[in-house]
Order: C-alpha cells, then sequence, then structure tokens
C-alpha cells in the first residue's frame, strides 16, 4: 500500500495515521513493507514494529541493546518488553537493555522464566507501569521481593496462561518488603500445584495494601482458592469499577459485573 501526497492537498494527520495503524494492523510484515515504500509512513509504521520487544539469545537476533543505543529516536515507540525462558538463554545484555528501554507506559513481561534470576539482574524497575508473569517459577518470597523494586506499577497480570507455578523455598524466610505501588488494574489467576499466592501468610501485608484503590480486577477461581480470593474481592469491592469472575470448575459459567 503506497500512500501519495498532492502538494495541492493538506491531509490532516490524523487522518494518515489512521491509515497507516489500519495498514500495519494485520501482520508486521504489512508494516514493513510499507516503511520501506513510503518515506512519508516510515516513523509510523516503525512504531508498530517496534512497539513488542522479545529479548531472544544473541545467536538468533541483533542485539536489542546495540540497536537501540544507536537509535535513541526509536526508542519511544516501545510498548512492551518481554523475557523469555531461564537466565542461560536471555541476551548477555539483558540488564542494559531493559534499562534502556524502560520507562513510563512501558510493559515488561517476563513469559516462562525463573523469578530468582530476575533478582539477579540489576536494572532499573522503577519506571515500569506495567508487569505481566505468565508461565513463570516462583516462591511467595521471591515474588514479593522482585515487585518491591517497583514502584510506578499501575497494573499486574498472572493470567491463567501457564499458568504460573508456586514453590515453596527450603530454608528460612526473610520477612517480605512494603510494596510502594497503588494498582489500578489486577488480573490473578491461581498458580498450577498444590499452593497458591493468596494462601501464603505475607500475601494480605503485601499485596492486599497495593489493590485498594483498583478500578479493574480479574480474577480466576476454583474451589481450592475461594477463600483468597474472596479476601482480594473484600480488599478492594469499594474502589473497583469492573469485575471480571471465572470459575473452573465449571467452564460455562463467568461472569462479568460492572460495579456501581
Amino acid at each position: 500500500m503506497l500512500l501519495q501526497y498532492s502538494s495541492q492537498l493538506s491531509v490532516p494527520t490524523e487522518l494518515t495515521d489512521q491509515i497507516i495503524d489500519f495498514a500495519c494492523s494485520e501482520s508486521l510484515d504489512d508494516a514493513s513493507s510499507l516503511g520501506l515504500v513510503c518515506h512519508q509512513c516510515r516513523n509510523r509504521a516503525q512504531g508498530h514494529l517496534l512497539k513488542h520487544i522479545r529479548l531472544l539469545p544473541d545467536h538468533l537476533k541483533q542485539s536489542v541493546f546495540c540497536f537501540f543505543l544507536g537509535a535513541y529516536h526509536l526508542r519511544k515507540h516501545v510498548r512492551t518488553i518481554s523475557l523469555y525462558g531461564p537466565k542461560l538463554a536471555w541476551p548477555e545484555d539483558t540488564d542494559q537493555a531493559i534499562s534502556l528501554l524502560g520507562g513510563q507506559s512501558v510493559e515488561f513481561v517476563a513469559d516462562g522464566v525463573y523469578v530468582r534470576d530476575l533478582l539477579s539482574l540489576v536494572t532499573e524497575w522503577s519506571t515500569f507501569t506495567g508487569c505481566r508473569i505468565v508461565g513463570s517459577v516462583y516462591s511467595a518470597e521471591e515474588l514479593y521481593a522482585w515487585l518491591g523494586r517497583f514502584i510506578a506499577l499501575k497494573k499486574l497480570s498472572m493470567p491463567k496462561e501457564g499458568p504460573n507455578t508456586l514453590i515453596t523455598p527450603i530454608g528460612p524466610q526473610s520477612q517480605p518488603p512494603q510494596l510502594h505501588f497503588t494498582l489500578q488494574a489486577f488480573n490473578y489467576h491461581s498458580e498450577g500445584g498444590p499452593t497458591c499466592l493468596s494462601d501464603d501468610r505475607h500475601f494480605s501485608n503485601t499485596i492486599l495494601p497495593t489493590i485498594s484503590r483498583l478500578q479493574a480486577l480479574e480474577l480466576a477461581v476454583d474451589e481450592k482458592n475461594w477463600t483468597g480470593v474472596m479476601t482480594i474481592f473484600q480488599q478492594c469491592k469499594e474502589a473497583v469499577a469492573d469485575l471480571d469472575l471465572k470459575f473452573h470448575c465449571c467452564t460455562s459459567l463467568f461472569g462479568h459485573v460492572r460495579l456501581y
């Protein structure tokens, strides 16, 4: 698709942006082609190509850190940074890449990672506003310690994809840190295995204080963790405006409730 501009016709920027967004919405190949053939569309098309950054082993693609280090003007397009798998599969410059690209409105996705490996990073997490944890492994203590490094977090998502796995650490546990962010949206799906985070003894004085002003809440529940879910709901019921409940034990039963 090639957009041609007439010197006698002024096309509103909002309209051209919508046209470019529509043209790029189907695939990244379309965005790449559009950026190559239409000079006027390049910046907008690049935004679609760079919106979601995946940190992969260096041998699979060019280093993300090296690319953006020399392309300052492109960093503004990044909206999501995703990290996958065990630490051995991470790029060597993972720390630098996350710190370089992390900023306001950027979401971090931990997909299939061990949270204890995230704790080994010296990354500055304080600027991230969104966090999605899926298919990952952690103890309650590790999760609290990592979340304690966020201060601007507005959305925390622990969805059903995966799901996450809660493990019981060996040895003495330390007192979890106080979390210094206030969530606007929280999505919690109970972990796989015999226990879930909402049953942890420190859950009430770590996670619960962060959800008292929620605007949107999604909970996936079953018979095992119903008590924990009710604790979450009781904590935020005065503020939440949009509640989505999903019941494992009966897949045909689900509710979407708006509270006024």
